[in-house]
Formats: C-alpha cells, structure tokens, sequence
C-alpha cells in the first residue's frame, strides 16, 4: 500500500506572484528556505534577477525558482531525483500559469545532472542539499569543471553549518554570508568578475 503524500504550501514574497502560493510535497527529504532567507538572498541580487538563468539544484519546494521568475528571471531549470517532488513541481507551475519556455524540470541526482560537459550555462545556481549530505566542495568543482557557470555567474549555497570566513570554493569565494535559525547561507562569486 503506497503512502499518501500530504501537500503543504508557502507563500511567494515578492514579484508579480507576490503573496501567491506553490504547493509542494512534504517528505523529510523537502525543506523549504525559510522566508526569511529568501528576502536576504533576493536583496543580495539587487534585481539582478531579470532575464537571468536559474539552475534549481536539489530544488525540493522550487520555491526558490518561484521567486526568481516572479522577480523576472529569464528561465529556471529544476533538478531533483525525487519523483513525487517534480510531480508536484509541475502541479504549481501549473497552477500558476507557467508557459513552458519558462522552466525544465529533471527528475535526477545533482551529480548526475552536472557530471556532464554543460549544455547550457547559467548566471545563477541554487544549491541547497539536505544538510547532512551537503558535499559543496565537490559539487560546485563539478561545476566549474563541467562549465555549467557563466562567467560572472553566482551560486547560493544554504547549509546546516557555517561555510567559514574567506573559504574558497574551486575558484570561487564567498562575497556574502549569513545565518538566520540554523540556516547557514552564502552568495559566492568570483572576485575578478564582481
């Protein structure tokens, strides 16, 4: 007998779908960034959002790529390997009139979704693992490596931990960081291209 997942929602905070709400699995696996963690991070981008491409690792509630298409974003690429998340993925978009130009959603690991040479480049990546399995070291090497970031590009990071004071990541560093709760969250760039 399967078991019925319960859905549960959150708000959008900003952009044209302001105070509208996406739906979405709740499994343990699925743990939404906290609002107030998306109004730190979207302020960091300074409405350097427009126009942009978004890759949505381990995107769970894809609130956050709700919220960068509400502020504008140009296209949102969703990657989880759980099959009821992307379902429920698809519901919300729906629900929220999405033309299809807008996002993809790719029901698969993050590392096998970066472990191959980029098709495509993206201005910004989200990348929010559960936190005990948060390799970021490694997962943002595959990205580099792999080409998936444009050059001037950003990844947020949302951790269980501090990611520490000037650490570097590959060849990026951390440009902002802070904690809210028990949420550890950076923006990191490359200091060259800022």
């Amino acid at each position: 007998m399967t078991k019925t997942v319960k859905p549960s929602s959150l708000r959008i905070i900003g952009g044209i779908w302001r105070g509208s709400k996406v739906s979405f699995a709740e499994l343990a696996q699925v743990r939404p960034s906290p609002s107030r963690v998306r109004e730190t991070l979207f302020n960091w981008l300074q409405g350097g959002i427009a126009g942009k491409s978004c890759l949505d690792l381990f995107s769970g509630s894809g609130i956050l790529s709700f919220e960068a298409l509400s502020r504008g974003a140009g296209q949102v690429v969703l990657v989880d390997q759980n099959p009821t998340v992307c379902n429920q993925q698809r519901n919300s978009f729906k629900q929220l009139k999405v033309t299809d130009d807008l996002f993809s959603i790719y029901c698969s690991t993050a590392e096998q979704y970066l472990g191959q040479q980029a098709s495509q480049a993206f201005d910004l990546i989200f990348m929010d693992p559960p936190f005990r399995d948060g390799n970021y070291q490694q997962l943002t090497q595959t990205i580099i490596d792999n080409q998936w970031l444009k050059r001037g590009g950003l990844i947020y990071i949302e951790s269980g931990i501090s990611l520490g004071q000037n650490k570097r990541f590959s060849e990026l560093t951390i440009l902002k960081q802070k904690q809210t709760g028990k949420v550890h969250f950076a923006l990191l760039g490359r200091d060259n291209e800022r």
